[in-house]
């Protein structure tokens, strides 16, 4: 299954379980590097940038994702898909099985930071 594909999954289950699940689209007149979601549940708000098991991030993702910490920690993350939670360093935080421990590890994550 592709990113895209995976990422589409993902956020549909989320919205099931309560997420709102805003999609910010890559165009020319915005700033490039900016995660690919912004989610915002009762137990956890902040962006997500999905990537597949192979697909790296750009220096620029990996700064905006650190900056974007910096103003409320625990608050950017990437989703290595299937069923991980990363840091700017793609060092591992949590895995998930689903889209409510997803939100379930995101808020331990934002609690711990």
């Amino acid at each position: 299954m592709s990113e895209s594909s995976q990422t589409r999954t993902l956020c549909s289950e989320l919205k099931k379980v309560g997420a709102t699940v805003f999609a910010i689209v890559a165009h020319k007149l915005q700033e490039p590097g900016w995660p690919d979601r912004f989610i915002s549940h009762p137990w956890w708000q902040g962006f997500i940038e999905f990537k597949d098991v192979n697909t790296q991030s750009t220096t620029k993702q990996r700064i905006i994702i650190r900056t974007l910490n910096r103003h409320r920690l625990g608050s950017a993350v990437f989703v290595r898909h299937p069923d991980r939670i990363e840091d700017c360093d793609h060092n591992l935080l949590a895995t998930f099985s689903d889209a409510r421990d997803l939100l379930t590890q995101l808020r331990a994550i934002s609690s711990a930071t």
